[in-house]
């Protein structure tokens, strides 16, 4: 059983969840966790938004609406948090560039902390000013919050090196067009539907570069021009794992 530590409802449509949990100092970015909050219930995959080594405790932010998660509070216990699961994820190049709407904040939180361990330099542009972005202010060289961002990046691309995309599937989509026309390097943090965090249910295949993969363990982080949005955003619609697999059935 993993304790909550706090939940803090004062971040708008969002909460912070903090939990405690061993090891924490294992997790690096692009990673997340798998969250069972009753026995007997389906896993779900959450972004790992903090890392507490000094508390030995894991931040999720989520929506305050979430189905599993609306009624926890503090002192709750969770069956299970599985973490770190997915491939670590850095990319090359001093001058990164972070995307994201603010349901990729959390996604993108801890790279920008753990990049800036790394003495890069970090821009970070949201279509949002959701009040946790106020979390990571302190890993940002340069901080845009802007509803429609497109116009501004063709002149961030001159003084970054690379990108990370985060968010809704159609908003990744994009904002990964508009790096794809011009020929900037970009990476797509994907969501899909993970239940065992082991490639065996199926929920999180994709296609990537015409190859099959599977976001748990091959991700979640991929290159963005690779990524076959439209098998993406279709068996993003899934509920559950097996609803994928009858999807593509029918």
């Amino acid at each position: 059983m993993f304790e909550v530590l706090s939940v803090d409802t004062s971040e708008g449509e969002f909460k912070a969840i903090q939990v405690k949990m061993p090891h924490v100092g294992m997790i690096k970015s692009g990673q997340f966790a798998l969250i069972t909050v009753n026995e007997g219930d389906e896993s779900f995959a959450l972004p790992i938004a903090d890392v507490n080594v000094s508390k030995s405790s894991v931040l999720f932010i989520v929506k305050s609406a979430h189905e599993q998660l609306s009624a926890i509070k503090a002192g709750d216990k969770l069956f299970g948090v599985r973490a770190p699961l997915g491939k670590e994820f850095m990319p090359t190049g001093k001058k990164l560039l972070l995307i994201c709407d603010e349901n990729g904040i959390a996604s993108c939180g801890l790279m920008a902390k753990q990049a800036k361990h790394l003495d890069k330099k970090v821009c970070f542009v949201c279509t949002s000013s959701t009040p946790y972005l106020s979390r990571y202010i302190t890993y940002f060289d340069e901080l845009y919050s802007q509803k429609d961002c497109k116009m501004m990046l063709p002149y961030l691309f001159k003084t970054n090196d690379v990108a990370v995309i985060a968010g809704e599937n159609s908003f990744m989509e994009e904002m990964a067009q508009v790096c794809n026309d011009a020929n900037f390097t970009a990476y797509v943090f994907v969501n899909s539907v993970i239940t065992d965090g082991m490639g065996t249910c199926g929920g999180c295949r994709l296609s990537a570069g015409e190859k099959t993969k599977y976001a748990c363990v091959d991700g979640p982080c991929f290159l963005a021009k690779e990524i076959n949005f439209d098998e993406l955003n279709k068996r993003s619609k899934c509920e559950k794992a097996g609803e994928c697999c009858k999807q593509e059935k029918e």
